[in-house]
């Protein structure tokens, strides 16, 4: 195959997988073009003659992934040189190493077929999970996974693999087809590949559609009463936190007053990630009389409930300049004080966070010429919350954002005894709807992982609850001002195998990876 053909197959292969990705046309995405997507990189990729010729199959491939489906990240205004241009280079070069590590065990692969078809299949299974939970760039998307979304049955085995089980049988699936392009025939290799591909298949979708059923039998624990509030505000143009104030009270006023007229009451109100643009503590004089019409902390207080809010808080020491702060999510008390709050852990590559020295040089650098201040200081632990219910006490972690992609975030509440995941998250500066529906993919399996049920409270969407099974029990309309009283069912905790064993299947198939390359080496050398 020319260089052209292995270019073009890559590339094909990156625009199958966008498209079956939650995008714009196909906001849960498209599961069965996600099966095939990547038959066209094995092909290219199997074509290459040279270790630069398969790192630049997958680095294109996986580079246009990420630029194409994430390419929202260009509205993230003066830092989408970083969010969308560096990212995507920096994708595609980690990419393309796994192309180094194909063609590294090429030789001995094309010797054995049906090794070379498991092969491909694992090596992309830990290309995905290390590039999406590993070093400064972690990106939990642009995934196989993602593309599943729709497919509940089938998504239900992340409580024993976590996501990459459902990328391995999605990876092998493309394999296959792409052996049998190469071969322009069905081989007895492939036909037998095929047939466990199958088999697999039909047990994954067996045990999903047993633990659906027993999900649907299960009433849960614990009810939490909650008002969820998404204000619908641009932080780009907003940038006075009044207006977002204002208008999350206005909107908790009404849900409030609908509840009161039904009898009934609310256990909690959630409101967004980066409501609050002042720093905490030090900027408590200002919220006891701002807004001036309806200060929020004696808002609070005439509301007599918990509130979660998401704002800022100072980090570094009164006498210490520039003052520096984290991301945060904080628990109001029914008396308006400063309960709890969690620091966001993970932070988004070069929008939240830069990885250069903290010199005055650089920082000068930066704010001169990309108009960037040195970030956000991320947290060290997550925290635990607690609020009362009728049916007592709900423990509950807050992810903020990005954090609900993070399976380590959740394995750590989780195992401190977390019972519900309460995510915030401001997504609105993406402007897009396939960047909403894809961070609720995402965070999806988090639900399923942990068999915990996910409240997502967000600015412009996808503000909604999702049952432990993956599943939407409700669900606020996007880029909409709106409100909603929502019942969160709080079921027993189950200690699911991944809760237990974490990313054992992804270990193991990086050491099946190495072991293979191993093999082809000793193999060449006799």
């Amino acid at each position: 195959m020319n260089t052209f053909l292995q270019v073009f197959y890559a590339f094909f292969s990156s625009l199958l997988q966008t498209t079956a990705i939650p995008n714009e046309f196909f906001l849960q995405g498209c599961p069965i073009i996600g099966l095939f997507c990547l038959a066209p990189l094995y092909v290219s990729a199997q074509s290459a003659t040279t270790y630069r010729q398969s790192f630049f199959c997958f680095a294109i491939q996986t580079g246009a992934v990420h630029a194409l489906s994430s390419f929202w990240l260009g509205f993230y205004r003066d830092f989408a040189i970083f969010t969308l241009g560096a990212s995507s280079l920096g994708t595609a070069v980690i990419g393309g190493f796994f192309g180094l590590f194909f063609f590294g065990a090429h030789r001995f692969l094309r010797k054995n077929p049906a090794f070379s078809l498991i092969f491909f299949a694992l090596l992309w299974t830990s290309w995905e999970w290390l590039k999406s939970n590993f070093g400064f760039l972690a990106y939990p998307w642009g995934t196989l996974s993602m593309t599943a979304f729709s497919w509940t049955p089938l998504t239900q085995i992340a409580d024993i693999t976590g996501t990459y089980g459902v990328s391995f049988l999605f990876a092998l699936v493309s394999a296959i087809t792409g052996e049998i392009i190469l071969q322009a025939k069905i081989t007895k290799t492939v036909r037998s590949a095929a047939i466990c591909a199958v088999l697999l298949f039909a047990l994954a979708l067996f045990y999903g559609q047993i633990n659906i059923q027993q999900s649907q039998h299960t009433a849960p624990e614990k009810t939490l009463s909650a008002i969820l509030v998404q204000q619908n505000i641009d932080p780009w143009i907003a940038r006075d936190d009044r207006i977002g104030i204002r208008r999350s009270q206005r909107l908790t006023d009404q849900v409030l007053s609908d509840l009161d007229a039904h009898d009934e009451h609310a256990d909690v109100v959630i409101w967004s990630e980066g409501v609050l643009n002042h720093a905490l503590p030090n900027s408590v004089l200002y919220y006891e009389n701002t807004p001036e019409e309806n200060p929020l902390f004696p808002y609070i207080r005439s509301v007599a409930l918990p509130f979660i809010i998401g704002g800022a808080y100072t980090v570094t020491p009164p006498t210490v300049r520039p003052r520096r702060h984290s991301n945060v999510a904080f628990l109001f008390s029914q008396n308006g004080e400063i309960e709890q709050f969690h620091a966001k852990t993970h932070l988004v590559p070069f929008g939240e966070y830069i990885p250069l020295p903290s010199s005055p040089a650089v920082s000068r650098f930066l704010k001169s010429v990309f108009r960037i201040s040195a970030g956000w200081i991320p947290g060290k632990e997550p925290t635990l919350f607690s609020v009362p219910t009728e049916n007592g006490a709900v423990t509950f972690a807050i992810p903020i954002c990005f954090e609900d992609a993070f399976p380590d975030f959740h394995r750590k509440v989780f195992s401190r005894g977390s019972e519900l995941f309460i995510n915030i998250t401001n997504d609105s500066w993406s402007l897009t709807r396939s960047a909403e529906w894809q961070h609720l993919a995402v965070a999806s399996y988090r639900s399923i992982e942990f068999r915990q049920t996910m409240v997502r409270a967000t600015n412009s969407g996808c503000s909604a609850v999702i049952l432990p099974t993956g599943e939407l029990q409700s669900q606020l309309p996007l880029f909409t001002e709106t409100a909603q009283a929502v019942k969160i069912p709080v079921f027993s905790r189950k200690t699911t195998a991944y809760a237990l064993f974490g990313d054992v299947f992804s270990y193991a198939a990086l050491l099946f990876c190495a072991v293979l390359i191993l093999i082809s080496h000793k193999t060449q050398e006799r």
